[in-house]
């Protein structure tokens, strides 16, 4: 009876294993030129910033489309993906990185490993771990250079403190031989008492890198230093809003961060305002980020009188961010907003 139930267990996990091997992958692409999309039943077996590859369904041909003709993917996902991405859709972040994990574990396709790395970026994001979320995305880099999740890098854009901990993780990324480690040790250590010149003179370097996406990026590094500088004057938030427009759209978040600071320091609080809110309107995969700009934003509107305005943000800020640093403060500039209306 045993050894039955054996190779009937077996048999089953065969054919589940056949089942999955043979699901068939589908992508909707939306050609240039052409009003119709296309749904390609297909085996994805790359997917990277530039193109995604298949195979299609007869077996027999390879091709590759490019990614910007990419509307969306349908693929296999483990149950523990799933369950990972209803947990952070819900904000359950400490369960759904567990669930990641478990999911990396399960998983063999290259292209959707890197996804739900890219995932676990993410939970290292919300829980403000930029020495985990670092490191994981150098991880991710390591397998493929030309990412789609760039955007993910975990730069410093606003005023940061540093644990000894983070500090030496910073130096070590900052002697690292890989250009975009040094940028991330850079960032960290831009405005270091003893480190601040060697990452500012690292930046400036790295501005002239040969990856438009850390050249770009360290440019932008480098208008924090501008910004208390004697020498900012009010013609330079143009110049920026300039380059981050020329920027790929993924890559302006924290620029349109330090943009809307520049705006705030001279005074011109509408402007600030708008350069904040792209980043939780647009830009929130750098969750706490994206709370502290829609925090700003509501400050900007509240010394130009849209009270009400301000109100709604940090009501925003208190429901969506409710877990980060910044709710507390937005929940207490509310009560304050509610004794002057007395």
């Amino acid at each position: 009876m045993v050894s039955r139930l054996r190779i009937l267990l077996y048999c089953i996990l065969i054919c589940s294993n056949a089942a999955h091997c043979l699901s068939e992958d589908r992508v909707i692409l939306q050609p240039e030129k052409q009003s119709s999309r296309i749904s390609l039943p297909c085996t994805i077996l790359d997917y990277t910033r530039e193109k995604i590859t298949v195979r299609t369904r007869t077996g027999s041909v390879v091709k590759d489309y490019p990614a910007s003709q990419v509307v969306q993917v349908q693929t296999y996902q483990t149950p523990a993906q799933l369950a990972g991405l209803k947990l952070f859709s819900t904000g359950q972040v400490v369960e759904a990185q567990d669930k990641f994990r478990e999911a990396l574990k399960d998983e063999n396709r290259a292209w959707v490993r890197r996804e739900i790395l890219s995932l676990l970026i993410r939970c290292a994001l919300h829980q403000n771990n930029q020495a985990t979320a670092g490191t994981r995305f150098l991880a991710l880099l390591r397998s493929e250079s030309d990412t789609r999740f760039f955007h993910l890098i975990p730069l410093v854009w606003s005023p940061t403190e540093l644990s000894p901990a983070m500090e030496n993780q910073a130096k070590l990324w900052l002697s690292d031989s890989d250009a975009t480690a040094r940028l991330l040790g850079a960032s960290f250590l831009l405005k270091h008492g003893e480190y601040g010149v060697v990452a500012e003179a690292e930046l400036k370097q790295l501005s002239a890198d040969i990856d438009r996406r850390v050249h770009r990026l360290a440019r932008a590094q480098l208008w924090r230093v501008r910004l208390v500088s004697e020498n900012f004057n009010n013609l330079e938030p143009a110049r920026w809003k300039n380059r981050i427009e020329s920027m790929p759209a993924e890559l302006r978040g924290g620029p349109y961060y330090i943009l809307g600071r520049a705006y705030r320091q001279l005074g011109e609080h509408d402007r600030a305002a708008a350069a904040f809110l792209w980043l939780p309107c647009v830009y929130s995969q750098n969750h706490n980020l994206a709370a502290r700009a829609c925090l700003e934003a509501a400050d900007s509107l509240s010394q130009i009188g849209q009270r009400d305005a301000a109100i709604t943000l940090y009501l925003e800020v208190t429901e969506r961010f409710s877990k980060t640093s910044y709710a507390q403060e937005a929940l207490m500039l509310l009560k304050s907003l509610a004794q002057e209306s007395k």
